[in-house]
């Protein structure tokens, strides 16, 4: 095993008479608030070269519906 990884999540669910699992190994990361997510969103998209609005507010808008 990778001693890199931290966490593992598991599921298993039964379909008629088959059962099928899942595995995700991954490393845990702290939490984060909303705006510590955005902001590292947003460095992630720069070093790629993308532009991000500075006005993110037009972003958590609610999508109406027509």
């Amino acid at each position: 095993m990778n001693p890199g990884l931290t966490a593992i999540g598991i599921a298993v669910e039964m379909r008629g008479e088959q059962y099928f699992a899942v595995q995700d190994f991954s490393t845990a990361v702290s939490a984060l608030t909303k705006e510590e997510q955005e902001k590292k969103v947003g460095q992630l998209l720069k070093a790629r070269g993308l532009h991000i609005a500075e006005n993110s507010e037009d972003a958590r808008k609610p999508v109406i519906a027509r």
